[in-house]
């Protein structure tokens, strides 16, 4: 092999590592924040938006689809009411579920999301409870973070992201059970979301401030409805996926892509090697 066949395998290494260094710096930033009216003017995001009243459903369309609340891992249904010390509504999961775990579609591309957060427990519950916030761009994760909701009270949760998202996962890292066998519960409630995706048209289902009635309560646990379903247990390879964080995902995505990238650039390499090599016939 000749010092030019060195220099041309050289060059595809070099291309692959400015790849790679390009997939890893698409990774976003992350910033939180818990006053809302700074959320709103700092990420420019739209609000609030309410969801309408729905009782134990597979989904939940706000703004005609500027947001849809989906349950996520461990969550058979989930439902909006209006409490009765509020304009607005609340959303939270079904009465089975162990977990707070929400998934959420927005109807297009957006940096920003905000949401009030509810708390409240029963019982022999105490502390915090703490959830991871993962942010996806076309079934790509782009970036996380981590916030904290006290035992009881609210907390507004703001994200601004340096990259943008059209979907994000609320997963409950810790915290207690909805309805505990001992009488115990750790309830969360979520309302009043921001955003800045611009899908959506204004006066749909729930937005722009509109209060839809107050729904009747959940029927109690084992009484008809969605109650008398147990909920379905994550298999082992989601309760896998959702346990991987930020440096996990990166370092898998980086792998992936060197192995193919460095497939093609041997490949490349053998086939100029191969006919770089070829004797030519004399004319």
């Amino acid at each position: 092999m000749n010092r030019a066949s060195f220099r041309t395998i050289r060059v595809f290494w070099l291309l692959t590592t400015a790849c790679l260094m390009a997939a890893g710096a698409a990774f976003a930033d992350v910033t939180t924040f818990n006053n809302e009216a700074e959320f709103a003017r700092k990420a420019k995001a739209s609000g609030p938006f309410h969801a309408p009243g729905v009782l134990a459903g597979k989904s939940i369309n706000v703004d005609s689809g500027r947001i849809v609340i989906k349950p996520g891992t461990g969550v058979i249904a989930v439902s909006a009411q209006k409490p009765a010390d509020r304009q607005f509504t609340m959303v939270y999961v079904g009465n089975e579920a162990e977990l707070s775990n929400l998934d959420i579609s927005l109807g297009g591309p957006a940096t920003a999301f905000g949401f009030l957060l509810h708390n409240e427990t029963d019982g022999g519950i105490a502390g915090d409870s703490e959830f991871k916030i993962t942010l996806f761009n076309g079934g790509k994760q782009v970036g996380e973070t981590q916030v904290s909701a006290p035992a009881a009270g609210e907390i507004f949760v703001g994200l601004q992201s340096t990259e943008p998202f059209d979907m994000l996962t609320i997963r409950e890292a810790k915290g207690g059970p909805q309805h505990g066998a001992k009488g115990d519960s750790d309830r969360e409630f979520f309302g009043k979301f921001y955003t800045d995706a611009k899908a959506g048209k204004k006066g749909g289902g729930g937005a722009g401030g509109l209060v839809p009635p107050p729904m009747p309560p959940p029927p109690p646990l084992g009484q008809g409805g969605v109650a008398e379903k147990a909920a379905p247990k994550p298999g082992a390879a989601a309760s896998f996926v959702d346990g991987l964080d930020s440096m996990q995902w990166t370092l898998i995505a980086v792998a992936g892509g060197a192995v193919v990238i460095a497939g093609g650039v041997t490949m490349l390499a053998l086939l100029y090697l191969l006919f770089r090599g070829r004797p030519k016939k004399d004319a």
